[in-house]
């Protein structure tokens, strides 16, 4: 079983920010992402709503995040990033179980984002099949 002072579940900008956070305290940190890095963020045509950021493509940012987060110091904080699905949690003791491995805690933070919802069919359930995202101004 390893053993970190952090290990955060998700690899979104939650997840990248508290590690940016808990690196910075000096603790050693751990992401855990079974996706990929930047959550919903990374796949964001353009992301507007960050402080300090002008307007840019999601993937970008969420690469900046990363860089940050994995860099030595002084540029970053060095955090690991492994990219294993988590199936199961033990909060009292704070060990977090993957497929690969098993990981010992003094902190869990708990990071999980979102997923994508698709709203076509839901939103409106008579809309033709052939409309897509990215067809929907050209056959309306």
């Amino acid at each position: 079983m390893e053993e970190r002072d952090v290990v955060i579940v998700g690899g979104g900008p939650a997840g990248l920010s508290a590690a940016i956070f808990t690196g910075l305290d000096g603790w050693s940190t751990l992401i855990l992402e079974s996706n990929w890095i930047g959550g919903q963020a990374s796949i964001a045509y353009t992301v507007m709503n960050y402080p300090g950021f002008l307007p840019d493509d999601g993937e970008i940012l969420m690469e900046s995040f990363k860089k940050q987060v994995t860099s030595p110091p002084p540029k970053g904080v060095a955090a690991e990033i492994r990219q294993e699905k988590v199936s199961k949690l033990d909060a009292e003791k704070r060990i977090v179980v993957t497929e690969a491995n098993q990981y010992r805690a003094k902190a869990v933070i708990l990071a999980t984002g979102s997923t994508r919802e698709n709203l076509w069919g839901k939103v409106c359930p008579i809309m033709p099949k052939e409309i897509t995202r990215d067809s929907q101004a050209k056959k309306l």
